[in-house]
């Protein structure tokens, strides 16, 4: 049988608000659930990203530029190696501290996290843990890059604004799918073995691939306010401690309630059935009375003729013996 297709936000509504809903989930294919946390992630990606490129990266980009024309050491670029016309490093860190740029051509240092270094051959950076590094040659094979300096860099990052908004949103579009994906997915498979343990308390008989599909689909309220508090954050910042917890807490009272509906259904499933068995049982009796009823009055017709006739005979046979029949003795 055809499976019915369901739409992407009528599944996020029935997810937040439908417990009942989540038996139909348990029971499609795994596919199915991971295609709607796919789509899930990508939407909580691509908002989080709009939403921190054009408020967040607007007034970082434009702070960085203005602090680079203002204060950056004097550079050029020479056989794909940078070099600084005067010894030493330059520092800077942006307001909200989000992140902190070094200039150091002297000696190879390794990124702390959130740190973004450029170094005599590459920049190295490191961001949510992960560290990256690019090569000033690899930069040259898609443009030149030798004899650029300050003044060029300068204008260049002036005029093309939209460019690096452009860059920067892939870079944290892909940066968030990996992170945030990573999160979610570890969440949800600690989450299935928790529904897989309460159903078998339960004594539902569950199988892993329908515990892992309510647990994809047991995270979506917590999914949205997660981003309700990051795009909040981003305007206004403010700290909710525990919130991870709370985050889990709110998925784990989801797989658990569906579990025990689905609990409940089911004995109340088994209480119509014991019915129905003893509605049918009853019908069964009162079948089999009337079969015996009709036998009997089947029997009785059968019978009936047979004593006619037997009364008729012994009548004869009196007659002919000339037996008369005896007076009915005087009842007065």
């Amino acid at each position: 049988m055809k499976e019915k297709k369901i739409p992407f936000f009528i599944r996020v509504k029935k997810a937040v608000t439908d417990f009942e809903a989540y038996q139909t989930f348990a029971r499609e294919k795994t596919r199915v659930s991971v295609k709607y946390f796919i789509k899930l992630l990508l939407l909580f990606v691509l908002i989080t990203t709009i939403v921190t490129v054009f408020y967040t990266v607007h007034k970082f980009v434009s702070e960085v530029i203005d602090v680079f024309i203002a204060s950056a050491p004097e550079f050029k670029f020479e056989n794909n190696q940078l070099s600084l016309y005067e010894k030493g490093t330059f520092e800077y860190e942006t307001t909200n501290g989000s992140v902190k740029f070094i200039v150091n051509t002297e000696e190879q240092i390794e990124p702390e996290n959130n740190q973004v270094i450029f170094l005599k051959d590459g920049i190295s950076m490191k961001f949510f843990g992960m560290k990256n590094q690019i090569s000033y040659e690899s930069l040259g094979n898609n443009r030149d890059i030798n004899n650029m300096n300050k003044q060029y860099v300068g204008e260049y990052l002036q005029k093309n604004q939209i460019n690096v908004y452009g860059v920067v949103f892939i870079l944290l579009f892909i940066a968030g799918i990996i992170v945030y994906g990573y999160r979610m997915l570890f969440s949800i498979l600690i989450l299935s073995i928790l529904g897989l343990i309460v159903g078998r308390i339960s004594n539902i008989k569950i199988k892993y691939s329908e515990a892992l599909n309510m647990a994809f689909y047991a995270t979506t309220l917590s999914i949205f306010l997660y981003l309700g508090y990051i795009v909040t954050n981003t305007f206004v910042f403010f700290e909710i401690k525990y919130f991870d917890v709370a985050y889990d807490v709110i998925a784990y009272i989801y797989i658990i309630t569906a579990i025990l509906i689905m609990k409940s259904d089911l004995i109340k499933q088994k209480i119509e059935l014991i019915k129905l068995a003893e509605i049918q049982e009853q019908m069964k009796e009162e079948l089999e009375r009337r079969k015996k009823e009709k036998e009997q009055e089947r029997e009785r017709e059968r019978k009936e003729p047979k004593d006619k006739e037997e009364k008729k005979e012994k009548e004869k046979k009196k007659k002919g013996k000339g037996e008369e029949p005896k007076p009915e003795p005087n009842k007065a």
